[in-house]
């Protein structure tokens, strides 16, 4: 019923481009992997409508636009759920991950970030550097999170370790799958953690060619 829906919505919504990434849901686990584009959000709107029970949202994605990937880490942390990773998740990917109430990765996992930068510039942006600060003070990261996930430069990738994690007080489960979750945490997710970020142009206005992209080969 809800590829049906999905189907549907879809071929009916003509100004938006075709679903990129692929959304699987299977028991409590929710798959996202692939490339992440415009419609990815309301693609898991669909495939997750009515869930109210616990979940693990595991990523496998080298990245994708910007937007999407706030927007559905909005979504996650409004519902609690929790995120892992296996093997890569890269840039954008990475964004949602970071959005999981309670986080995990495989000892093998590559978790990378880069700044945010305008598609067709190829240059950083100030505007969505200022989103993605704003996205992370309000998951509860510290100021030294946001300047580790924004050190690499738009052609470059700094990974996240676990060593990372116990530097930056980040909780994070390695070697293991973080147990499905629906309550979102109210405990901070890491210590110092900034203040909101107002931004004079709302995030609708934002243009969807800023993305987060791995590295080029």
């Amino acid at each position: 019923m809800r590829k049906r829906i999905l189907a549907t919505v879809l071929l009916t919504s003509t100004t938006l481009p075709i679903q990129a990434a692929d959304i699987d849901v299977k028991n409590d686990v929710i798959r996202i992997s692939g490339k992440i584009q415009l419609n990815d959000l309301l693609a898991l709107e669909v495939e997750t409508d009515g869930l109210n029970r616990p979940m693990v949202v595991s990523l496998q994605s080298d990245g994708g636009a910007f937007l999407p990937a706030i927007r559905i880490g909005t979504l996650i942390k409004q519902k609690g759920w929790s995120t892992h990773v296996e093997r890569q998740c890269l840039s954008a990917c990475a964004i949602i991950w970071l959005s999981g109430s309670r986080k995990s990765m495989s000892t093998a996992a590559r978790i990378g970030f880069h700044q945010a930068y305008d598609g067709e510039t190829r240059q950083v942006s100030s505007l969505g550097m200022n989103v993605l600060r704003s996205y992370l003070a309000k998951l509860g990261y510290s100021n030294e999170m946001f300047e580790f996930v924004t050190q690499a430069g738009p052609a470059d990738v700094r990974y996240f370790t676990e060593d990372d994690s116990k530097r930056l007080g980040v909780q994070v489960i390695v070697g293991a799958t973080a147990e499905p979750s629906r309550q979102a945490d109210e405990r901070p997710l890491a210590t110092n953690s900034l203040a909101p970020v107002r931004s004079h142009v709302p995030i609708q206005s934002l243009n969807d060619s800023l993305l987060l992209r791995r590295r080029p080969k």
